[in-house]
């Protein structure tokens, strides 16, 4: 058989040309065997994978890999980050039982791999075929189309809640609030953007996301947001932190993993490093110890008259939180038990606010019960759904009513965020007065 220099040249050149058709360095990932399940199938993100081969036996297949690698290539470049965009060399032997297992017969054929909606089958991923145009708009528009997303539409209140995809702004400060971050984006775009839906995707199990749109005036007003878009991080140590940096995925990935839970390989060298950490804190957090013991008064000041409002609060320089809890009737006993339930989560509240802020900290705790707080209920259009809660500044004369689940995360939370000043609040004018109490009256024999 005699093969001709031209068709050895010929040859040669499309192996060369094939195996500089994706670099190493670029922005298409190399896939194989070895790597296909981590980066692929294990990985959160939509997946674009062409399985190709740099042989073509035919010209119009010579010139349609022409066609569509500089177009691949462009797409994953402004995909970047956001959509994994991948290749998988079917000629090379160890890849070819992989390539089998998807049913490749052609080249080059496109495969989308797309994380499960269903929360129970998060490992599944099922591959789709690719049938649109092989230009890179539309491929980019496609992929973008698919992106996944772990992002909560956060409402005003429950009843604005229409979809799984929706929650009510307390239901989301209340989910696993003493131990889950969130972030919390207010924008004013129509749809949610690529950028934030792989940020929820990459932060998946470390942190919650929310969006706000700009129309859910009471979200946006309870954290005085002006501008959009804003960023506030929620954690349960540090409260509410705004972003002010770069909107570029580089800057914001590194303020969130400031407070987002550690990532699984970071989850045993963090334990390790607790554990000493531990051992040194140990003291200062012993609630016995001289200096906790000694400033810490964990009760709740009672507020029964016009003078301890005075002592409590009005002379004060801090933010008073003025609970106001179920009164309690003789011929109920279920009451007694009711207020005493509402002040023990104060209480809690309270040792929680020490724990982080000690001698720091701003808030003046106090109560009183509903007959003897009814002038403050009316004066600062608080809920008559008991218990509730008020935070007062005296000296500015400004106040902000709670909104919430009355239990210890609620609660911290909303102070927290009172605390960081992300909360808008309102003028109050004239004195801060109890209402007296009056006796009910008795038949005398």
């Amino acid at each position: 058989m005699r093969i001709s220099l031209l068709t050895i040249f010929g040859a040669t050149l499309l192996a060369t040309s094939a195996q500089a058709l994706y670099d190493k360095n670029g922005p298409v990932l190399e896939l194989t065997a070895q790597n296909f399940k981590e980066e692929v199938m294990n990985d959160g993100h939509l997946v674009a994978v062409e399985f190709y081969a740099p042989w073509c036996g035919h010209c119009q297949r010579s010139l349609y890999y022409d066609r569509l690698a500089p177009a691949w290539k462009k797409a994953a470049g402004n995909l970047k980050g956001l959509v994994k965009v991948g290749a998988v060399d079917c000629d090379q032997d160890s890849n070819k039982p992989l390539c089998s297992q998807y049913g490749i017969q052609g080249f080059p054929t496109i495969k989308l791999f797309a994380p499960s909606s269903d929360p129970s089958k998060k490992a599944t991923k099922r591959p789709t075929d690719y049938q649109g145009p092989r230009e890179a708009k539309p491929i980019v528009d496609h992929l973008l189309a698919l992106q996944p997303s772990n992002v909560r539409f956060v409402k005003g209140d429950a009843s604005q809640v229409k979809s799984k995809k929706s929650i009510s702004l307390n239901d989301f400060l209340d989910t696993d609030n003493s131990t889950l971050p969130k972030a919390l984006l207010f924008t004013d775009k129509p749809t949610t953007t690529p950028l934030y839906k792989a940020l929820s995707v990459d932060f998946a199990d470390r942190m919650l996301f929310g969006e706000v749109k700009k129309s859910v005036k009471e979200a946006v007003e309870s954290f005085g947001i002006s501008k959009y878009p804003t960023l506030v991080v929620l954690t349960p140590d540090s409260g509410a932190i705004e972003y002010s940096g770069k909107l570029k995925k580089d800057a914001l990935e590194d303020f969130l993993k400031q407070h987002a839970l550690p990532a699984p390989e970071q989850s045993k060298k963090k334990n390790k490093s607790k554990a000493k950490k531990d051992e040194s804190k140990s003291q200062k957090d012993d609630p016995t110890s001289e200096s906790n013991s000694a400033s810490f008064d964990p009760k709740v000041a009672n507020l029964m008259t016009d003078k301890d409002l005075e002592d409590q609060c009005l002379s004060k320089s801090g933010i008073c939180v003025i609970a106001i809890l179920p009164a309690v009737d003789a011929e109920d006993e279920r009451s007694s038990k009711e207020q005493a339930d509402a002040l023990h989560i104060l209480e809690e509240v309270k040792r929680l606010d020490n724990e982080k802020n000690g001698n720091l900290s701003p808030f003046l705790f106090q109560w009183a019960d509903a007959n003897v707080g009814k002038s403050i209920i009316t004066k600062f259009e608080m809920s008559q759904d008991y218990p509730t809660l008020v935070v007062v500044k005296p000296t500015k004369q400004v106040y902000r009513p709670f909104v919430g689940a009355w239990n210890e995360n609620s609660i911290k939370t909303w102070l927290d965020i009172v605390a960081a000043g992300r909360f808008a609040v309102w003028d109050y004018k004239g004195d801060i007065r109890l209402s007296p109490v009056e006796k009910s009256p008795r038949d005398e024999l």
